[in-house]
């Protein structure tokens, strides 16, 4: 069980942190892949600290590193999937309003801003507000999928809110239903995997030869078509 936990957390927080640095290399300017790096930062921190064997566990100033991307990974999940879905997105006062209200409260519960509120459970506060923000997702990448002309993204607009739901919001259950502490090893084995798989798929979808079938270019970017020219007859 050990030997698994430690081939599920090392392999896909060395893929995510890879694959970020190398889409990022590669188009420095590409929005998606942006967004994509705080993304994979977060699942990476996720990676590094969910583990109940204390022995496996990240330490010192990388545990402390990892606890905050982790902590805030369900920001940076809401920004990424709304940057895959919609061509003109930009951070708004939506987004950055509600990423300030989660980073707050996770400061506070976390006790980085002090101990003053160490007796008041804000856990449920920031399940409450990473609910509103899966919903805010799923809501508008349904309502865009009318209108969505990319073929081969269309599928996913009904399979990503399904899946981002389905992982996101069964932790948040679990830590409703059976308390925060609750950490069963065979549980967050299936936790990894999961985010394993979706890594693995994330990296295939990522690195296509045709980036341009999930991002669209700026109107202004696009060149004109060369004109055609007719090669001059040989001579006799």
């Amino acid at each position: 069980m050990q030997d698994l936990d430690v081939i599920l957390r090392v392999g896909g927080a060395g893929v995510l942190v890879t694959l970020a640095l190398l889409l990022l290399s590669y188009a420095p300017r590409e929005r998606l892949f942006r967004y994509f790096l705080p993304f994979a930062l977060g699942l990476a921190g996720f990676l590094a600290v969910n583990t109940p064997d204390d022995a496996l566990e990240a330490s010192g100033l990388v545990r402390t590193v990892a606890s905050v991307f982790s902590g805030n990974a369900v920001i940076f999940l809401w920004w990424f999937c709304l940057a895959v879905f919609d061509d003109d997105f930009r951070l708004g006062p939506v987004e950055l309003g509600g990423g300030a209200a989660w980073f707050l409260v996770f400061l506070l519960d976390r006790g980085y801003l002090g101990s003053g509120l160490e007796d008041v459970d804000l856990s449920w506060l920031l399940i409450g507000l990473g609910s509103v923000m899966l919903a805010n997702l799923a809501w508008r990448i349904l309502r865009g999928l009318e209108g969505d002309l990319v073929e081969g993204r269309r599928p996913a607009r009904i399979v990503v809110p399904i899946a981002v739901a389905t992982l996101v919001l069964t932790d948040f259950a679990v830590d409703a239903f059976l308390g925060f502490g609750w950490m069963p090893h065979w549980f967050t084995l299936a936790q990894n995997a999961a985010i394993v798989v979706v890594t693995v798929r994330l990296a295939h979808w990522l690195l296509r030869a045709n980036p341009d079938a999930l991002t669209r270019r700026p109107a202004a970017a696009v060149e004109s078509p060369a004109p055609v020219t007719t090669p001059a007859p040989a001579a006799a």
